[in-house]
């Protein structure tokens, strides 16, 4: 499923790049926002993915289509797949593995899995984003203010829905697994959703000339990029919505505008597209908890030295269901300063059959102070699993 599109289709390629001058915020703690990729001199626009993972993006300002080979697992390298499509603003992959772009110009391209290519369908008023349900497509035309149903066999187009802005009409569209499209009308700044049999319901009012993608996700929240706020709204499933991103390009340097399109993966992950820029958005795991020790002994108080204890060694304890081996020491920080160990060292400290990993850091480089009673340390194993523990301890000798 997919997203929204792009903006102001004056023909206009300049050719000087511009990038987010900073990490956006995502204003929902259960997530975090990563850099994927950049594709310098790329104005990039829609995206979708295949069966297999893989993503491919359309760059509006170039006419070329990219791919990135399967980025849920790490792959960062986006490459040339095809090339030739004036104003490339929307991009959708059907059920049956068929990729389709839409083009400013209104015209609909299938490009075959060497990269060629060849004209699908045109007619359409000033398109600017296509998606794709049961094999059929669907077209936003921001040109007269209607979405067209495409017959995804013959490549006939028909008026699904009609009466809004022109110009400046219709820009983004997405489809959920359910139907349902949704989609922006970029003049009034309004999202609407519409189910097959085209009844058409307003989601919400944004920004005029501002509003333009759409992104829907598993769970049915509907979320909308907006180029003046450079922010991303999302909408529950109750209608509430909420800032859910900001702090993206804006509107100031076209064609690299942000953010634009907003897909998801199978994982769950969001994909954006922000000028030359593709941000991933995750969800932050609940680090798995593992049992520490400071200064690990036999005695049942911890007790910090402030005038003997310069270095203060902390144990990962193994146990049955814990292999303290597989915490990676260089991704470790410990205490209020989050100190990273200075050496470490493997031991069976308790006695009980496990393997412990036993860390040392400097007292003064953990900020730990006189009265506190406890403190946390974090990291992860090698196969990137979070992990949380913390201890208490007291302190004696505080001058």
């Amino acid at each position: 499923m997919r997203s929204l599109i792009r903006i102001v289709f004056i023909p206009f390629l300049a050719l000087f790049s511009a990038q987010a001058s900073a990490i956006p915020v995502i204003h929902d703690s259960a997530y975090n926002i990563e850099l994927l990729t950049t594709v310098s001199g790329s104005a990039l626009h829609a995206m979708d993915f295949d069966s297999s993972g893989n993503l491919y993006i359309s760059s509006y300002n170039n006419g070329n289509v990219f791919v990135i080979n399967s980025p849920a697992s790490g792959q960062q390298t986006a490459t040339l797949f095809s090339s030739g499509f004036s104003y490339a603003n929307g991009l959708t992959v059907t059920d049956d593995g068929r990729l389709f772009v839409s083009t400013g110009l209104g015209n609909i391209y299938q490009i075959y899995s060497d990269g060629t290519s060849s004209l699908f369908s045109s007619g359409y008023s000033y398109s600017t984003e296509i998606d794709s349900y049961s094999n059929d497509l669907f077209i936003s035309n921001s040109g007269d203010g209607t979405i067209s149903k495409v017959d995804g066999s013959t490549g006939i187009g028909s008026v699904f829905l009609s009466g809004f802005s022109t110009p400046n009409g219709p820009f983004g569209l997405s489809i959920g697994d359910d139907g349902m499209l949704y989609f922006s009308d970029h003049l009034t700044g309004s999202a609407f959703s519409s189910d097959q049999s085209g009844n058409v319901s307003l989601l919400g009012s944004f920004t005029p000339f501002g509003v333009g993608y759409t992104g829907v996700n598993a769970a049915g929240d509907v979320f909308v990029s907006d180029i003046l706020s450079r922010e991303i709204y999302k909408i529950d499933s109750l209608g509430n919505i909420d800032v859910f991103a900001s702090g993206f390009t804006g509107k100031d340097n076209p064609p690299f505008n942000g953010p634009h399109d907003i897909v998801f993966d199978d994982l769950g992950y969001m994909y954006i597209t922000d000028a030359e820029t593709i941000w991933r958005v995750v969800t932050v795991s609940e680090p798995y908890t593992v049992t520490i020790d400071i200064k690990p002994s036999k005695k049942s108080t911890n007790i910090i030295d402030f005038n003997k204890d310069k270095y203060l060694k902390v144990a990962v304890v193994g146990d049955t269901t814990f292999d303290a081996l597989q915490v990676d020491p260089t991704t470790v920080k410990f205490g209020p300063n989050e100190a990273s160990p200075i050496r470490f060292n493997v031991k069976d400290y308790n006695r009980d059959g496990f393997f412990d990993l036993i860390l040392t850091f400097k007292l003064k480089d953990t900020g730990i102070t006189c009265g506190d009673t406890a403190a946390t340390l974090t990291g992860e194993l090698y196969d990137g699993t979070l992990i949380a523990g913390a201890d208490s301890f007291q302190t004696t000798n505080c001058q």
